[in-house]
């Protein structure tokens, strides 16, 4: 499997196309067709991404009578958890308080978020030696 690299925003796309179409997966047509949706792609430019995400290990191909069906090899968490790792080590110097106090300071939350972020914080705490 190649080495897990950042992804970007129109192949976090992609592989959300693939895994909101189960364990059936998705063609580069479908693919397609829901990226036209929010944005202009050629076809062959989501081809070539597919193709990147497959050489990279996020995608695999399945050859049918008709058409190839990429699968994804990775859930969601996977990604969710590489693209978060990303930009708490580019914008927040690696610092997950950090990325806390910008969301934080950003925004209204309420009082059951921040129990429920407490919760979290104190259940990771337990973790820790």
């Amino acid at each position: 499997m190649a080495k897990d690299t950042k992804l970007t925003s129109v192949q976090l796309e992609i592989l959300e196309v693939v895994w909101s179409k189960g364990k059936e997966g998705a063609t580069v047509a479908e693919i397609w067709e829901e990226l036209q949706k929010g944005r202009e792609l050629a076809r062959t430019t989501v081809l070539t991404l597919v193709q990147r995400l497959e050489r990279r290990g996020w995608l695999v191909a399945e050859t049918s009578a008709r058409a190839h069906r990429f699968r994804a090899t990775r859930p969601r968490e996977h990604a969710r958890r590489r693209v978060l790792k990303d930009l708490v080590d580019g914008l927040f110097g690696g610092s997950p308080s950090a990325l806390v106090a910008s969301l934080l300071g950003s925004r209204k939350i309420e009082r059951k978020e921040v129990e429920h972020l407490k919760a979290l914080l104190d259940a990771k705490a337990k973790e820790v030696p």
